[in-house]
Order: structure tokens, then C-alpha cells, then sequence
């Protein structure tokens, strides 16, 4: 099983994460970082770069980070497209286009959200997610 840790309080992060667990319940578990600061820094990161860059960690209990995250993650969720991130093209582009991504996902609208899984993660709305304590 890989461990998915993610930003809570992003729709795009939110939505992920719970159509990840949903897809591979047995495969893949879900930990907000809140939840994880302890553990991410046992792997020297930070709690800033873990809520801008996806962490994952993988079956043999190594952290990946960024693209190299998202690849295991899209893997282990056998998502059809998974493997196009491996092509020597794509998976330099893509390498080259997460960073900017994942520093302004939060400005993704919750509309494209939805174009992708379908549905915004239910306590998502008008950009931010409602978690425990807020």
C-alpha cells in the first residue's frame, strides 16, 4: 500500500485524494498532511513543501516527491494514462510544468475540478475546503 499525503484545504488536492482512495481503497491511503507533520519531517520535509508538492510514500516506505509522486500515485491508481507520463517527452515536460502547477493550484477553478473527476470534493467551495477547525 502507498500513503498519499495531501493538502486538505485545496479543492484540486481534496478532490484527488478522495477519488484516489475511493479507486484503490487497498492501494492507496489518504493522509492530510496536517495530520502527517511528524512523519514528513522524519523524511526532511518541510510542512511548507509538502503543502505545495505532492508527497507519496511507496510500498518499501521511500518518500517521492513532485512529478515522481504523482507518476506512483497515477500507477498504483492504474489510471489508463498513467504510463503516457513516462515517455521520455512527456515525462520531461511534465517534470518542467508540476512545479508552477502545484504552486498555484489554488487557483484552479473548482469548475475545472469538476471537469476532471466529475465532482469537487463536497466540503470544497468557492476555492478552499472546509476541514476540522476552521
Amino acid at each position: 500500500m502507498i500513503t498519499m499525503y495531501y493538502d486538505n484545504t485545496c479543492p484540486v488536492c481534496r478532490t484527488e485524494a478522495l477519488h484516489m482512495a475511493e479507486k484503490k481503497p487497498d492501494a492507496i491511503r489518504i493522509v492530510s498532511i496536517n495530520d502527517a507533520r511528524e512523519e514528513l519531517a522524519k523524511f526532511g520535509i518541510s510542512e511548507d513543501e509538502a503543502m505545495t508538492y505532492l508527497c507519496v510514500r511507496d510500498k518499501q516506505g521511500n518518500l517521492q516527491k513532485g512529478m515522481d509522486a504523482v507518476r506512483l500515485l497515477y500507477k498504483t491508481a492504474q489510471l489508463p494514462f498513467a504510463t503516457m507520463f513516462e515517455w521520455p517527452v512527456v515525462k520531461q515536460a511534465s517534470d518542467m510544468i508540476y512545479p508552477i502547477f502545484a504552486r498555484h493550484r489554488n487557483r484552479v477553478p473548482n469548475w475545472m475540478t469538476q471537469l476532471v473527476y466529475g465532482k469537487v470534493a463536497a466540503d470544497c467551495k468557492e476555492g478552499m475546503c472546509k476541514t476540522r477547525g476552521k
